[in-house]
């Protein structure tokens, strides 16, 4: 099937039509019938993991999902500022426990392994031939933003192989290559809880995000989240909960090729928190710096992994860059580590179990 019936696909979903001025702007990108069969099957793979995802969390109330989104992170830092795994009461860990019980994780981790799959199978089905005419029925390059169709599950935007700058967020982007930018802080379309979103940029060196961002670069809060670079030395840049993330969801980030360097705050590159977070990396000579709570670590009914397969690596856990603000002083809880917390009245309160952290370097 074509582009147009993946849309009609996934409108359907909703219950809603597409806009007419859709079918306009797949003529006029003019892809291949190889290329657009291919990004027709992510599409509609996409619809239906989206589906999955919302069923996952349909038992909660309104209140429980804001409680969820809002402030993600309340789990290990209920007063917004400091973690205190073995000295805080754990009452507001045992509120949040009962309101993830809820949560369908089978069917969440379903809609995660329908996306990757999906994703998989688009980049190793690409055409096989050379420079970027290949994705273009007239074997022409195009550049710019060649598809911007709103959907009801977020915006599906295709960009040519120049020099890109993203502003935005939503269902699905796919860059075909050139040094592009992204502003992870940039509007979310729609706005609200978007069930999955994906990128794939397939080529170029990249720079993805700012030291300021958070919640970005394969972020999944109640929802899937994933990140793909294919090929290039790229940087990541971010603040607190990115680069592999997954909060009460699934967030991976998986970069293909290249010498890439990854930098943020806390809870990433590889953190779970009932949930999973994945970064994957797959070749090249990497740098990795975390403040703390990251690099393959994982709490309550969670996994955390970073996995890089190949090169000469670096990795740094640099608790000095915000002492005194969130992780302890003396702790770092980074590179392979499974954590919870504790009250030090723990005759009277219930202690919750950790997760499965784990550090991979090939």
């Amino acid at each position: 099937t074509g582009l147009t019936d993946a849309l009609a696909y996934l409108f359907n979903q909703y219950h809603v039509k597409p806009d007419a001025a859709v079918n306009g702007q797949i003529d006029r990108a003019g892809l291949s019938p190889v290329f657009e069969r291919e990004l027709a099957r992510l599409v509609t793979t996409l619809a239906d993991a989206a589906q999955l995802a919302s069923r996952a969390i349909a038992d909660l109330s309104a209140e429980e999902v804001s409680l969820l989104t809002q402030q993600p992170q309340r789990y290990l830092y209920p007063d917004g500022l400091t973690f205190n795994f073995l000295t805080a009461p754990t009452h507001t860990q045992t509120k949040l426990l009962a309101i993830a019980q809820k949560i369908d994780f089978t069917m969440m981790y379903t809609a995660a392994a329908l996306v990757t799959s999906a994703v998989d199978d688009f980049i190793s089905n690409l055409p096989n031939g050379s420079g970027p005419g290949q994705y273009f029925q007239d074997g022409k390059s195009r550049e710019g933003f060649l598809l911007d169709i709103p959907t009801p599950l977020g915006s599906i935007i295709l960009a040519g192989p120049g020099k890109d700058i993203h502003m935005r967020t939503g269902a699905l982007i796919v860059d075909l290559g050139g040094n592009d930018t992204y502003h992870s802080r940039g509007i979310v379309e729609p706005p609200g809880l978007v069930p999955v979103s994906v990128i794939v940029d397939l080529e170029g060196n990249d720079v993805h995000g700012s030291k300021g961002d958070r919640a970005v670069q394969g972020f999944g809060n109640l929802s899937v989240g994933l990140l793909v670079d294919r090929q290039g030395d790229d940087r990541y840049q971010a603040g607190d909960m990115a680069q592999g993330c997954g909060l009460y969801g699934v967030g991976i980030l998986a970069d293909y090729e290249g010498n890439d360097h990854y930098e943020m705050g806390v809870m990433g590159q590889g953190f779970g928190l009932f949930g999973v977070g994945v970064l994957l990396d797959r070749r090249g000579s990497d740098r990795y710096t975390v403040t703390g709570l990251g690099q393959g670590a994982a709490t309550t009914m969670a996994a955390g992994i970073l996995c890089d397969a190949d090169g000469s690596d670096r990795y740094l856990a640099d608790r000095n860059r915000r002492r005194g603000q969130l992780p302890p002083d003396d702790w770092s809880h980074a590179q392979g580590v499974g954590l919870s917390v504790r009250s030090p009245d723990w005759g009277r309160q219930a202690s919750l179990y950790g997760g499965i952290g784990f550090l991979s370097d090939g």
